[in-house]
């Protein structure tokens, strides 16, 4: 019996040339690309599914559990507070909004996002759900 894994593919800009890397474990860059996995222990966005032949053209990328999610800047004051491509998410805020990890103490990672808000102070933001478990933030 087949089971539906809530596996979708996500389009991504190709930051070189992934001609060649179908199939591939690809991460993502801060400024939304994404490229092969080239260190060891990278946390991976998931896989490339196509075969994007130059920069800029879009990668298929298969994940599992992307959403959005309602988002809290805690910080914001003189450009503190934004949430960044890659930022790791934290549980929730007593308003059971997400927020960024900040420096200090632990928390259970469940997510990464997939875009930036700037210093707004709530927004809805893509986030890849990755469940990382509990960390030291940083």
């Amino acid at each position: 019996m087949a089971v539906e894994k809530g596996m979708r593919p996500f389009s991504f800009p190709a930051n070189v040339d992934l001609s060649a890397k179908e199939n591939y474990l690809v991460t993502l860059s801060s400024d939304g690309e994404v490229a092969v996995s080239a260190s060891l222990g990278a946390v991976a966005l998931g896989v490339v599914t196509n075969d994007p032949a130059s920069t800029g053209r879009a990668a298929m990328v298969q994940m599992i559990a992307g959403t959005v999610v309602k988002v809290a800047c805690t910080t914001v004051a003189a450009g503190a507070g934004a949430i960044s491509i890659g930022s790791r998410m934290i549980n929730s805020t007593l308003a059971g909004r997400a927020r960024a990890s900040s420096t200090g103490g632990t928390a259970y990672v469940f997510g990464r996002s997939l875009a930036t808000l700037s210093t707004e102070l709530s927004g809805i933001l893509p986030i890849l759900i990755t469940h990382e478990g509990v960390t030291s933030e940083a």
